[in-house]
């Protein structure tokens, strides 16, 4: 099941870069349930803004730095589907989070065909964070 969204190659490299050094792939338990989400956070304002109208998912957001001295600007998408279309349309551009994105695809995988167990999700959060701390780096 794949199904991507319809952007130019460039704009896809140039979306998996902006993930790659000021985004973030993460799975996180609210509620009773899992959700998946991706997220572009950083002062200049222009590019998660611009991350939103190229991508046409998710959300942008703007909220004061904990220093008070600026403002944070945060694009983020965490709804199922369109995480999964996200990924996989900037998977194969992705150089430091690929292993991360597979994870979060393979989630929403389970997810979209009825096979997730909250075992699996506990399992594909904790390898993602452990992606995370290693600079991206698999050590599985």
């Amino acid at each position: 099941m794949r199904v991507e969204l319809e952007l130019s190659d460039w704009i896809k490299g140039y979306l998996a870069g902006l993930i790659d050094g000021e985004g973030s792939i993460g799975l996180y338990y609210c509620g009773h349930r899992w959700s998946p989400i991706v997220t572009v956070e950083m002062i200049d304002k222009i590019v998660p803004e611009t991350m939103y109208e190229l991508t046409c998912v998710g959300s942008f957001t703007s909220r004061p730095h904990v220093t008070g001295k600026t403002t944070l600007h945060r694009w983020s998408t965490q709804s199922l589907m369109d995480v999964y279309r996200l990924l996989e349309t900037v998977k194969p551009y992705l150089l430091l989070k690929r292993a991360q994105a597979d994870l979060l695809i393979h989630f929403c995988e389970l997810t979209l065909t009825k096979r997730f167990n909250e075992g699996e999700g506990q399992r594909i959060h904790d390898a993602i964070c452990a992606l995370n701390h290693n600079n991206g780096r698999s050590k599985l």
